[in-house]
């Protein structure tokens, strides 16, 4: 394979990965949000409602940033904590309706924008491109348990 091919790819997938943070920030900035908020918004509307540790756990942030946050979008109404009716040591940390339809609305909150454009795209090119990354992805994933069992 040429490293002419190899270097157009990766300036492409850099350019893919920028085009699409610059999109999302312009969104989140309209509705004033922050991106580590639209990253607790969106693990909250996939799966919630979750405790903070485990919250934090699936963001991929620090259990303090992920207070700090749930306190900015709880004093916004979009999210919202309830006392487990169990062990009243564990909070719940869920949306709120107004969380909820924020979520609908703000298109880098929900995927329906990106699927509109890669409708237009013909189906067996979004099928192949699908295919392809997963190609790749696995052999980052390899790379990375590869390096981390050099590093023990």
């Amino acid at each position: 394979m040429k490293d002419e091919t190899l270097d157009e790819l990766i300036v492409l997938m850099r350019m893919t990965a920028r085009a699409f943070r610059q999109r999302s920030f312009q969104e989140l900035k309209q509705y004033n949000l922050t991106f580590p908020q639209s990253i607790i918004l969106k693990t909250l509307s996939m799966d919630g409602p979750y405790s903070l540790a485990n919250l934090s756990e699936q963001a991929g942030m620090t259990t303090s940033s992920v207070s700090g946050i749930v306190d900015r979008l709880e004093a916004n109404d979009w999210v919202t904590r309830r006392r487990d009716e169990n062990d009243r040591r564990v909070v719940w940390i869920e949306l709120s309706d107004e969380g909820k339809e924020l979520v609908r609305q703000v298109p880098a909150l929900n995927s329906d924008h990106f699927k509109q454009l890669l409708r237009r795209m013909p189906e067996e090119d979004v099928t192949l491109l699908v295919e392809q990354l997963k190609k790749f992805y696995r052999f980052m994933e390899e790379e990375l348990n590869r390096c981390g069992k050099e590093e023990k």
